[in-house]
């Protein structure tokens, strides 16, 4: 089997409350382009959710009870538009197709051309894990060089690398808040009950996601630095995080940075893990440590009791 490596993103939809999304575009200066799919986005979710509550009434649950929620970080995608055959590396990754208006078909880059060289590794069967990863850690703003046989011909091409930003995503739909007549009832969870902060996994540096380490959690401060994990109650806790970004763009000058805050809202047997995202076009302003902000980057099932 063909070993493909696909080198371009696709945001899915995901479900949004209805109306969120243009409400919130009848307030913001976006493009009509942009006003119009924020729409379409909105029908599709709600189309979506009719199906889950089709599927939940067939199942006898009612849906007056549903709550779901979404808790994704912010993310810049770098789209090369490339889908390459990396099987046989020896002869340099052949491209199998390039997506129009991206930065492929800009460097004017065909179907069939082969890449032999990518920021100066040569493709070759010994090189083929080294190569792949120069494309797997391209960072935006900085430069990616290519070396491109087309018809026999090779060619050197520079371009600099421009992401594109998908703004951090909290959805809620449904309510944990219960009412029923005229008395609020919240949701109980059990005295063992835990969500977990973790910093044990490295954060994904090509997305310019570095570690941090927790200085003070629910203003507790005597935490070691060393510590990974903390099991926690369900609700809202606050962090402050000192980040460990190892970005050679990053030059701090001596002394102590201040703690960023982070609130997670930590649900039971959640594991939610926390890191530095670097602003690489604010690398500069270090002194209001405008460069980074605290992100949850990740969150994964995980039982957890106290």
């Amino acid at each position: 089997m063909k070993l493909i490596t696909m080198l371009f993103v696709s945001l899915a939809f995901l479900v949004l409350p209805y109306f969120s999304a243009y409400a919130e575009s009848e307030k913001q200066e976006f493009t009509p382009e942009s006003k119009e799919l924020l729409l379409k986005m909105e029908q599709e979710m709600i189309g979506t959710l009719l199906t889950i509550s089709e599927n939940e009434r067939k199942a006898g649950n009612d849906m007056s009870n549903f709550y779901y929620s979404i808790d994704l970080p912010a993310q810049q995608h770098i789209q090369l538009g490339l889908v390459l055959d990396t099987e046989n590396p020896q002869e340099g990754y052949k491209v199998l197709s390039v997506t129009p208006n991206g930065i492929a078909d800009q460097l004017a880059i065909s179907t069939g051309d082969k890449i032999i060289e990518i920021n100066g590794v040569t493709i070759n069967v010994a090189n083929n894990k080294k190569a792949i990863e120069q494309l797997k850690q391209a960072v935006s703003g900085r430069d990616l060089s290519l070396v491109v046989n087309s018809q026999g011909e090779n060619k050197t091409l520079f371009t600099p690398l421009t992401s594109n930003y998908i703004p951090e995503i909290k959805i809620e739909i449904g309510s944990q808040i219960k009412v029923a007549n005229k008395s609020v009832k919240t949701v109980q969870y059990d005295e063992s009950s835990c969500g977990e902060i973790s910093l044990f996994f490295n954060p994904p540096a090509t997305r310019g996601i570095y570690p941090a380490y927790i200085y003070s959690l629910d203003s507790r401060t005597n935490i070691l630095a060393s510590r990974k994990n903390f099991k926690l109650k369900p609700g809202k806790h606050t962090i402050y995080l000192h980040e460990l970004i190892s970005d050679i763009d990053v030059r701090r000058s001596k002394g102590r940075r201040k703690a960023k805050i982070l609130i997670v809202d930590v649900k039971p047997n959640m594991s939610y893990k926390v890191g530095a995202q670097f602003n690489r076009k604010k690398r500069f302003k270090i002194h209001n440590q405008e460069y980074w902000q605290p992100v949850v980057w990740s969150t994964s099932d995980k039982k957890c009791s106290i």
